[in-house]
């Protein structure tokens, strides 16, 4: 994650196939190398990519 972040990457998806859940991870912030924000979504959620227009995500999708 600081990596992205120092990097600036503005948004990227953790799939947790053991747990079945989808950790995003959004506004970088270089100088400290964290995320500010962090979503965790599960089975029933939808998640929509900031950084990719159209692109919508039912979390449950990718674990059938």
């Amino acid at each position: 994650a600081a990596a992205y972040a120092e990097a600036g990457i503005p948004e990227y998806w953790i799939v947790n196939l053991g747990e079945s859940t989808v950790e995003v991870r959004r506004e970088p912030d270089p100088a400290s190398g964290t995320y500010r924000t962090r979503i965790v979504a599960r089975g029933g959620e939808t998640l929509i990519a900031v950084t990719v227009p159209g692109l919508a995500v039912a979390v449950a999708d990718l674990f059938d």
